[in-house]
């Protein structure tokens, strides 16, 4: 953001200079010389970056010159020059303008680095003559060769982002996606960022322009240099629209002044739903510092000087000002989480010992930073964990409050029903497996002097030898050496022991993940009675398929194998494309269910309304600690399928999207809980579904003995309509009487408005700028009324005179009403491999 402005968020603004009086050549020709011209509230003291393009008229006359004589020639190969100094839209420069902010201590990153700098950065801006969809080849080795000539241009003057226009032709987008994909592999990692422009949405078909965009993505193999600019609209944007682009690599919000509206005060505001728009990215980009940065480009400004008599800095400041009310809604939020993590209500969490930052200690401390993070699941069971991990899990003070409720309840359940028995000799034994440094003992022992219960035995048993150094301190210091300390593992503990109440915290990401089945079953076989409880009593896990380009992009990049194997994925923006979450299966822990088998196998259907492509799997966990107390890691305002759903479930229902005809079950995340991330289940391949989908999830949970794994895969379906007549083989079917229409769910909207509750205009009495950015009273009185939702990019590269076709130059067929008897057909469209068979690939020792 601009001079003067404080922004802690990974968001920069930037604008296209008017075109006259020589304007390109003045912003480049060393910038620095004719600053001092300018006046002190020059926009070029507001702004981060400048979008310039990197050549001029002249460099496509002389191309259209020398392309002219090649095919005059009869020559056998097309040689174009590189642009001259004459031709060139950014000129050299001593101190170099590239594309990378530089931040106070002047390294180059994402972030507020931006702020103050003495020149802007540029982003360069493609020849908008270039046909790389050309069906002719002349004319897409001519668009080629300029291309590659502007890239090797903007590195070398170290312009990091370029963006070109999007193809004009649909019928040749192969070649399109060709030409960029053969540029990523000349150049490599010295290529700049491709950022290809291209509307939000277009109102006739919300999700085309991510279906093209999608497509070029997948043939240019997903490469790391390939973006996406978005235009904001004049229209509302569709939740699920908004919700599939803020998962995709956007590295610039194009915004036109035409989308501007006026307010009292006739200055340019936008109308709230595009105020929503920029925060919601500002959110995702402000954290995504590992994927780079969101510049906001404004253009076309100059149009409108006569008609409000405000001229580019308006816009700008107005920008920087959502800008910086997003940024304190965003800390607060932060704040907020941070305090509620505060060890002070957790005295073990300020022991003195310090971490030794290893590899589980980093991947321990990003469960409580907004740095997006992929990790490996952790493995307490098999190796010891530093007391930096231990330290920073049991900041998560809303979970052992839980905890602590849980212990409440069901010891005074024990002492309830067991009255007569604790009036005599006998002894309330209470067990901690798994007891780390003591966190669950502390709020066992309060509990205990809560309820005045003083005739008990407290065991703790834990196998890290270091944690048990702990705990011996801890016990000699604040427990009066009440506590029973073994060290071992739980499932070899020895010892005749009856347990009342056995408490442990080896839940993961996925619930199981971290083996609380195995370990707790030889307590359950061997240390258990009738009448012995378990905190947590069950836990079940729950997934979703899940649309996260840039995390698939992540895991590729690291290797084939990291494709094959769950991750922890924390602050990484997902997409998810169903409109439930199921349940996948469930452990319960009572002396009348032991667990004897610990192989699990589930098949579960998604409907999944609008087209998209899914990544993977993202698994969460509900946990029921006590009666009514539990943990959840499912997103708030969650629709749930429970087993019991599912199995009531008919094909009509799964297709229907109705469900049982059960109430829906709702689910939210346990309030500023942090101890969990989701995991995510990737696929090797990306499976692409087209509208009104059903995916069926494979999923089995396997015990050898010797270790425990997962395998996955994933299946797409679609309903064909078949008469009676022509439906006589045995296939899969379904028969009913159905009228065709649109049965659709409005969760991602309502996700969408609950996301949105948290940025409601507030007045910001601080500052008397904010009365002239208030919102627009009339909220369709836009800057121009002409075009459609591509004008704004048609604008950018000037393209008016060109017919950009829609993205929907397709045959679309109205679904009509039809009463009449039918048959559903159900046709699997794509399948992904099993993932990690036998755990061949990932798999968790015992």
């Amino acid at each position: 953001m601009g001079i003067g402005i404080t922004t802690q968020s990974n968001v920069f603004v930037g604008i296209k200079p008017e075109l006259g009086q020589g304007a390109y050549g003045a912003y480049t020709a060393g910038i620095g010389e004719e600053e001092d011209k300018r006046s002190a509230q020059s926009p070029l003291e507001q702004c981060d970056y400048l979008l310039v393009p990197l050549t001029n008229a002249r460099y496509r006359d002389s191309m259209k010159a020398q392309f002219e004589a090649y095919r005059e020639s009869g020559a056998s190969e097309l040689r174009l020059e590189a642009p001259q100094l004459q031709e060139l839209g950014v000129l050299p420069s001593s101190g170099g303008n590239g594309g990378s902010r530089s931040n106070s201590n002047g390294s180059t990153s994402g972030g507020n680095g931006g702020i103050g700098a003495a020149t802007p950065q540029y982003i360069g801006l493609v020849s908008s003559f270039l046909e790389l969809d050309s069906s002719e080849v002349d004319v897409r080795e001519l668009s080629l060769q300029v291309l590659q000539h502007e890239l090797e241009y903007a590195n070398f003057v170290g312009i990091r982002q370029v963006i070109v226009a999007p193809p004009k032709r649909l019928n040749t987008l192969h070649y399109y996606a060709q030409s960029l994909a053969r540029v990523f592999d000349q150049f490599g990692e010295r290529c700049p960022t491709v950022s290809i422009s291209l509307p939000l949405f277009e109102d006739s078909d919300p999700l085309s322009t991510w279906e093209l965009w999608n497509t070029i993505r997948k043939m240019c193999r997903y490469a790391g240099k390939l973006s996406v600019s978005l235009a904001l609209p004049r229209q509302r944007t569709p939740g699920y629209v908004l919700e599939r682009w803020l998962s995709e690599p956007v590295t610039c919000l194009l915004i036109s002044a035409s989308v501007f509206t006026t307010n009292q005060y006739n200055y340019p505001v936008l109308n709230r739903f595009n105020q929503h728009l920029i925060t919601a990215f500002q959110r995702i980009n402000g954290n995504a510092s590992q994927f780079g940065e969101l510049a906001i480009l404004l253009h076309g400004m100059e149009k409108y000087v006569d008609k409000l008599c405000v001229g580019p800095s308006q816009y700008l400041e107005y920008i920087n000002y959502l800008l910086k009310k997003g940024d304190k809604l965003i800390a607060m939020e932060n704040s907020d989480a941070n305090l509620d993590s505060n060890s002070k209500s957790n005295p073990i969490a300020n022991g003195n010992g310090n971490g030794n930052g290893n590899g589980n200690a980093n991947a321990s401390h990003a469960f409580f930073s907004m740095e997006p993070r992929v990790m490996p699941p952790l493995l307490p069971h098999c190796e010891d964990l530093s007391n930096a991990v231990y330290q920073t899990f049991e900041r998560d003070a809303v979970k052992y409050e839980q905890y602590e409720r849980a212990i409440a309840m069901a010891v005074s359940d024990i002492l309830m029903e067991n009255s007569s028995r604790w009036r005599g000799s006998n002894e309330i034994v209470i067990l901690v497996a798994g007891a780390g440094r003591g966190p669950l003992v502390d709020k066992t022992f309060k509990v205990l002097d809560t309820l005045r219960v003083t005739n008990f035995r407290l065991l703790a048993i834990e196998k890290n030898p270091h944690a048990l150094l702990y705990l011996q301190k801890r016990n000699f210091e604040h427990w009066d050496n009440r506590v029973e300390i073994t060290m071992c593992d739980i499932r070899e503990w020895d010892d005749h022991v009856k347990v009342d109440l056995c408490i442990s915290e080896l839940l993961g990401s996925f619930g199981c993940n971290e083996l609380s089945p195995e370990c707790l079953a030889p307590i359950e076989q061997f240390h258990s009675k009738p009448s012995t409880r378990f905190i947590p009593q069950s836990y079940s896990s729950y997934a979703a398929p899940v649309s996260s380009p840039i995390l698939y992009q992540s895991l590729s990049q690291r290797g084939p194998q990291y494709l094959e194997q769950p991750s922890v994925i924390h602050h990484i923006p997902y997409c998810q494309t169903s409109s439930r979450i199921n349940e996948i299966w469930n452990f319960t822990h009572s002396h009348e269910e032991r667990l004897s088998h610990f192989n699990k196998t589930s098949v579960s259907h998604f409907r999944v309304k609008h087209k998209s492509e899914i990544h993977g799997i993202v698994g969460y966990f509900i946990a029921t600690l006590y009666a009514d107390i539990t943990l959840s890691t499912v997103p708030d305002g969650s629709i749930l399928k429970t087993l019991q759903d599912q199995e009531n479930s008919t094909i009509e229902n799964s297709r229907n999207h109705n469900g049982s005809s059960s109430t829906p079950t709702k689910g939210n995340h346990t309030e500023n809980m942090r101890s969990w991330s989701p995991i995510f289940f990737p696929l090797k391949e990306p499976l692409f579904l087209n509208d009104d989908t059903e995916v069926e999830l494979f999923m089995s949970r396997n015990n050898n003995k010797d270790k425990v794994w997962y395998e996955w895969s994933a299946s797409c379906f679609v309903y064909l309509v078949s008469s009676s007549d022509a439906h006589n083989n045995s296939v899969e079917r379904e028969k009913h009487n159905h009228t065709l229409k649109d049965n659709g769910t409005d969760l991602e909207t309502q996700k969408l408005t609950n996301a949105f509750a948290r940025f409601g205009h507030q007045h910001d009495s601080s500052n008397g700028e904010s009365k002239f950015f208030e919102d627009s009273v009339n909220h369709t009185d836009f800057m121009s009324n002409r075009g459609n939702e591509w004008e704004s990019v048609k604008d950018l590269h000037e393209l008016q005179n060109r017919q950009i076709p829609s993205i929907l130059d397709k045959e679309r067929v109205e679904r009509k009403k039809s009463f009449v008897e039918e048959y559903h057909v159900r046709v699997r469209t794509s399948v992904s491999q099993l993932h990690n068979p036998n755990g061949s690939t990932y798999a968790i020792p015992l």
